[in-house]
Parts: C-alpha cells; structure tokens; sequence
C-alpha cells in the first residue's frame, strides 16, 4: 500500500475515533446538565457495580436535599469468589459514590480516556443520570466494571 494512502487511512481511523469518543464526552456534558436543571435533590437510587467476576455488590443510597441520609449494601457471589471458596463479603463504600453526581465521575472521566470504544453509556431518559456506565478493554482479561441503577425513586 502506498504510503499516502495509509496515512490517509490512519488519520480517517483515528478522525473516527476521536469523534466518537467525543460525543460520548458531549453525551455526559448534556446529560448532567438535564440533571442538575431538574433540580432534583431527595430519592433513593440501588446501583449495583459488578467488577469482572471478582466481586457484585449492590448498594441502596438514600438522599435528601442532596445529602446522603441513609446507605446500605448486600453482596452475591461472584464466579471468582465461589472458585477461590469464598462467599461474598460486603465490601466497605462511600455513599456518596453511588448518588447520581456519583455516578458521574465515573461517566466523565470513562469517557473522557475511552480507548476506542471501551467504554460503553446510558442515560435515563427523564432525569439524565447514568443508568448504566461500562468498560472493557478488548485485550485485557478481567478488568470490565459496570454500574447499573437497577430502582430510582424521587422522594418528597
């Protein structure tokens, strides 16, 4: 191949890419901002995070006027776990981490480093939080997390 025309098809790859990274990036911007215009300051959100199969953990965070009042969490056994003997131990948290402004950190910084695609989001549609928030890296064995907000529930 003649060596203009790869690096014409290397600049057009990685035109592609950074663009789709980009909107991804311009996807959280948009959503947060429909966050923080609604305003919403007390509910009860469960977001469970499973890492790999190393460990699942769900965790129950209730907010009101946008401070945390109330956190638990519970645990399953996860496939690494039941081979190493284990059962599942719920694992120290921070609140805060699991609260729909949680949920964003990850989602901006996931998308502001996707590695072409790796990183994998969606919004709610009505409220703009995170509903699901996805890595994995196509080379690399056991490294995948998700989030997902399996109950979201507005409270007078």
């Amino acid at each position: 191949m003649k060596t203009g025309v790869r690096i014409a098809l290397t600049v057009c790859m990685l035109f592609t890419v950074g663009c789709a990274g980009g909107r991804l990036v311009a996807q959280v911007r948009r959503a947060e901002r429909r966050w923080q215009r609604g305003n919403v300051g007390s509910y009860r959100i469960e977001v469970s995070l499973r890492r790999a199969t190393w460990h699942y953990q769900t965790h129950v965070v209730t907010v009101r006027d946008g401070e945390v009042i109330g956190a638990s969490a519970s645990c399953v056994t996860a496939p690494m776990e039941t081979a190493l003997g284990k059962k599942c131990e719920v694992e120290d948290f921070d609140p805060g981490t699991y609260t729909v402004p949680g949920l964003f950190t990850p989602a901006r910084s996931l998308s502001e480093a996707d590695p072409g695609g790796a990183v994998k989001i969606d919004f709610d549609d009505t409220y703009g939080f995170p509903r699901w928030i996805s890595y994995d890296l196509a080379d690399v064995v056991d490294e995948d997390q998700a989030w997902s907000v399996g109950a979201f529930e507005m409270l007078e």
